[in-house]
């Protein structure tokens, strides 16, 4: 083959290669303005594989993996693209990036000093990436930015990304009149209608910096209107709304946003505060779930599905995500005496009271305010049968909080169980007090009372002079309504026992009989009933 033709054709493959990659590049960066990160980073990863000269490429990488805060996977390709193509200014920029991040703008300017010199200051890509990484980062320095701008704008007085940036350097000065011109100046230089969304986000903003809601949400919706497929309008409309505390708002744009992008971490996080917000449980075991799935080490996922578990009555999974938010914890990551309560009530419903006990002290150790929870901590105790512990509890409760009805009814079945049987009664009467129409207040006091009453009667020989403190207790208790259930059936059949023995004791024997049979109904199998029922009917 001739010589001439052979250089022809080899010339004519690497700009058909270069082309192939330019449009890689192009593909990728824009998934990754679309949100959908994952398709990304593998995109870019791809051209890494095949291209590993293009420096572009490990540069936009890195920018995904800083915009996903993943500080430590951004350095290494910024520090890979710098080996690899040490003429390339872009990954010196992206070390910058990283350097600002990390408030190190020493460091930041050495690298974008070393960009600048590479393109000899002539670069307007260059020179507004090396001022974008004075804007947008942790530690800024916008007068510094400026001058860069200004130095890109007399290369190219009409680039219209230039504009954007000078309006975000002054948005990081506060100089709002300043921002608005610049945000104008890109829009009147801008002849492509269907970007026109994007200047409307930067002013939105803007606006939402100086804390103008109506303008920020306006610039939004013009965004959205202009620009219908650019998923940043949608989130950063729902963080809007979040903000405002309109959460059916927020929960509408998000789920837009949802539908649109691939969401980082920091995204589920946002959404999961919301669902919780709003108390949509289902949605935030949903949500949780997919995050989850991507990565089980957050520390905010876990702890929100397990406030999720608790709230659906799936306590065993609460359980394990809360031991999983403990495993995963990071030094920056703060528990709550919430985190404590919510695994102290999941293992509570599981029986699992010793080790609720622990958790609900941790509660009181980190918030002693919250000394509500003593109520549930005598609860587990009570379980546990330590009586005792769960008296002392109760009674806290009782003498310096607002107790609840169950709060009595459980202190008045300890004092039963340690036979403390006039404070058990003194309980139930405060039970009947609080909730008349619950069986429990003269239930129990007719069975503390059925007891107190056998020591004070056993001295009198004469039925007809015996106290008979339990009865009127019972009568209460079989006249209202709830007695009917089928959980009060033994309590039933002891009643109407009770009863029958007091008339055939005071010679009332139809009334006796009564008695009895009422009690059958509810224990038919009772030997000692039937015999007295048949005894009586022998007797007329």
């Amino acid at each position: 083959m001739n010589s001439f033709k052979k250089i022809g054709i080899i010339y004519l493959i690497s700009i058909f290669s270069l082309c192939i990659h330019a449009q890689s590049i192009d593909e990728a960066t824009s998934l990754w303005h679309a949100h959908k990160y994952n398709s990304a980073s593998k995109l870019f990863k791809k051209i890494i594989e095949s291209s590993p000269s293009n420096a572009e490429a490990y540069y936009r990488l890195g920018e995904l993996y800083l915009e996903c805060e993943k500080l430590d996977s951004a350095r290494i390709y910024f520090a890979m693209g710098t080996e690899k193509v040490s003429n390339s200014a872009w990954n010196y920029i992206g070390l910058a990036k990283v350097n600002a991040e990390g408030s190190n703008l020493a460091e930041a300017r050495k690298n974008t000093d070393k960009a600048l010199s590479i393109t000899a200051n002539k670069d307007v890509n260059v020179l507004n990436e090396c001022a974008e990484v004075y804007i947008h980062h942790t530690a800024k320095d916008a007068k510094y930015a400026l001058t860069l701008i200004e130095q890109s704008l007399k290369l190219d007085p009409k680039n219209i990304h230039t504009y954007i940036l000078k309006g975000d350097a002054y948005r990081a000065m506060n100089d709002g009149t300043n921002a608005l011109k610049a945000y104008d100046d890109a829009e009147l230089n801008d002849k492509n209608q269907p970007k026109k969304g994007h200047y409307h986000i930067h002013k939105a903003r803007l606006y939402k910096q100086g804390k103008s809601f109506d303008a920020a949400e306006a610039a939004y919706l013009k965004a959205i209107e202009l620009a219908p497929n650019n998923a940043t309008s949608y989130k950063e409309l729902g963080d809007l709304y979040y903000q405002a505390r309109k959460y059916n708002k927020s929960k509408e744009y998000y789920d837009k946003y949802l539908s649109m992008a691939e969401p980082t971490m920091d995204f589920y996080k946002q959404y999961a505060r919301l669902m919780y917000l709003m108390k949509d449980f289902e949605s935030l075991k949903k949500i949780t779930a997919t995050a989850n799935g991507i990565d089980n080490s957050v520390f905010l996922i876990n702890r929100l599905a397990g406030y999720a578990a608790f709230e659906l009555k799936e306590y065993e999974n609460g359980e394990k995500y809360l031991n999983q938010m403990f495993k995963v914890k990071k030094a920056n990551d703060t528990i709550l005496a919430s985190d404590y309560e919510y695994l102290a009530r999941c293992l509570s419903k599981q029986k699992k009271d010793s080790l609720a006990i622990e958790n609900y002290k941790k509660v009181l150790e980190l918030d002693p305010k919250k000394q509500e929870i003593r109520g549930d901590m005598a609860t587990s105790y009570f379980f546990m049968k330590k009586y005792k512990e769960a008296i002392a509890e109760y009674e806290y409760k009782i003498q310096n909080l607002k107790p609840s009805v169950n709060d009595y009814i459980y202190l008045g079945r300890c004092y039963y169980f340690e036979k403390m049987y006039g404070k058990a009664d003194t309980a139930y009467m405060k039970v009947m007090e609080l909730a008349p129409s619950s069986p429990q207040g003269p239930l129990w006091r007719a069975y503390c009372n059925s007891i107190i009453e056998q020591d004070v009667n056993k001295d009198i020989k004469d039925p007809k002079q015996k106290k008979w403190l339990a009865k009127p207790f019972y009568e209460q208790f079989i006249a209202i309504p709830d007695a009917s259930k089928d959980i009060y059936k033994k309590d039933n059949a002891n009643a109407y026992s009770y009863l029958g023995y007091y008339y055939l004791q005071n010679d009332d024997n139809k009334k006796a009989i009564e008695m009895y049979q009422k009690a059958l109904e509810f224990d038919p199998n009772n030997k000692e009933v039937k015999d007295a029922v048949e005894q009586l009917k022998k007797k007329g």
